[in-house]
C-alpha cells in the first residue's frame, strides 16, 4: 500500500539494493485486496499488505510490523491543550483519514460504531501525506499512520496520542504458497523481518505443497 511503500520499506530497499545491485524492483501500489490480486496471478512476488494476506489460505503470511493511528492536527488547534485525547472529542470534529479497505480503516469505523457514534469524516483518501495537506489548511483534524508523521517534515503539525482508542495494525508479508522463488525474493522477506530464518520461510510457503519441496531440493 502507499504508507509502506512511502514510510516503512525505504531503508528495507535500500539495504537490498546494497545486497542485489542487478536486481530491478517494481512497487505496485494497491489495496490490500488488490493486492491480494496480484500474488494470485503472479504479477506480484511478494505482497505487503494488512489482514487480507493472513485470511487466505493460499497464500503464506509473515509478520512485518506493528503500528498505530495518531490524530494530527495544526499548532495551536485545541486539541492540543487536552491531557488525553478521546472518541467524544474527535467525534466533534471534522476528521480526514484514509479511505475505505486500507490503512486501518476499518478499525476506526469499529471503535466509533462500538460506542454508537457516526463521525464526519469530511474527507478521505488513500495517501497520508494528502491527509496532512489538508489537516495543514485548517480543513479537519487527521488520523494517519503513526510511522507517516515526522515532526521535521511536517513542520505546523503536531501528532496527538491515539494508541488507546484504537486496535493496533499488523504489517504483513505474503507470498503465493508452493511458489518457488529467487534468493533474493527470501531475503527481501528477511530484511523485513530479521527474526525470520531462511528455513522459516521456505517451510511455510511449502508447508502444503510436498511437490514444491521436492522441486526445490532439486
Amino acid at each position: 500500500t502507499h504508507t509502506q511503500a512511502r514510510y516503512s520499506l525505504p531503508p528495507v530497499i535500500k539495504a537490498f539494493r546494497s545486497l542485489y545491485p542487478q536486481v530491478r524492483l517494481v512497487l505496485n501500489q494497491g489495496t490490500p485486496d488488490e493486492i491480494v490480486a496480484m500474488l494470485h496471478s503472479g504479477e506480484a512476488d511478494i505482497g505487503i499488505a494488512s489482514e487480507q494476506l493472513i485470511n487466505d489460505p493460499s497464500l503464506a503470511a509473515f509478520s512485518y510490523y506493528r503500528w498505530h493511528h495518531s490524530v494530527i492536527v495544526p499548532e495551536h488547534h485545541p486539541l492540543t491543550q487536552e491531557p488525553v485525547i478521546t472518541l467524544e472529542m474527535l467525534n466533534a470534529e471534522p476528521l480526514i483519514t484514509y479511505r475505505q479497505g486500507i490503512t486501518g480503516r476499518s478499525r476506526l469505523d469499529r471503535a466509533f460504531q462500538a460506542v454508537g457514534m457516526s463521525p464526519d469524516i469530511t474527507l478521505s483518501a488513500q495517501d497520508s501525506d494528502v491527509i496532512k495537506t489538508y489537516v495543514e489548511l485548517g480543513l479537519g483534524v487527521g488520523i494517519v499512520a503513526d510511522m507517516s508523521f515526522d515532526p521535521v517534515r511536517d513542520k505546523g503539525l503536531v501528532r496527538l496520542n491515539a494508541e488507546h482508542l484504537f486496535e493496533a495494525n499488523t504489517v504483513w508479508l505474503g507470498l503465493k504458497k508452493g511458489q518457488l522463488q529467487r534468493n533474493y525474493a527470501w531475503k527481501f522477506i528477511q530484511l523485513c523481518n530479521t527474526e525470520l530464518s531462511l528455513d522459516d520461510i521456505k517451510d511455510k510457503v511449502f508447508s502444503d505443497n510436498d511437490e514444491a519441496v521436492i522441486d526445490y531440493q532439486i
